[in-house]
């Protein structure tokens, strides 16, 4: 016949030894303290922080887009402007900009140019004129929304950049 437990037949004595004894424990202790998973909940709470903290502002985001796009439209103007020998205009305000003076067919630079970021601010030397000389006045169009500012400068002799 088993004994029905692992201490039954021990003396009294070994059995409080046995109790004691960490290696000779009935059922081992499994699972975490509290401390530790206090440690572990304190590593991922830091962890996710970080990575909230890095992802970028979607209003940031979608300025540099705009930016981006006005950049590469002025450059596009600025070529068309010498290329056909026509002087072409740049105006803009807080709904959005346009280009006067395009030939037909340009469908894509032709018609305003909706601002895709809300409570966008231009500040501008506005009226820009792009002609067909290679030499253009300089500009500084300053577009910013919140905190958030981008500028998109040209010398009036090489390509527009961003800063």
């Amino acid at each position: 016949m088993r004994p029905l437990h692992p201490l039954s037949g021990l003396t009294l004595l070994e059995r409080t030894i046995a109790l004691r004894s960490p290696k000779l424990t009935l059922h081992p202790l499994s699972g975490l303290t509290l401390l530790e998973l206090l440690v572990v909940l304190m590593i991922v709470a830091v962890a996710s922080a970080g990575v909230v903290a890095s992802l970028p502002d979607p209003i940031e985001r979608e300025l540099d887009r705009q930016t981006e796009r006005l950049h590469i439209q002025i450059d596009m103007v600025r070529t068309e402007a010498r290329l056909l020998a026509t002087p072409i205009r740049w105006h803009a305000d807080d709904k959005g900009y346009r280009f006067e003076g395009l030939v037909d067919g340009n469908d894509v630079l032709s018609g305003l140019h909706v601002w895709t970021v809300p409570g966008l601010r231009v500040h501008s030397n506005d009226p820009l004129w792009f002609g067909p000389e290679p030499m253009s006045s300089p500009y500084h169009i300053e577009l910013t929304v919140g905190p958030y500012r981008r500028v998109v400068v040209g010398d009036g002799w090489s390509a527009s950049r961003i800063e």
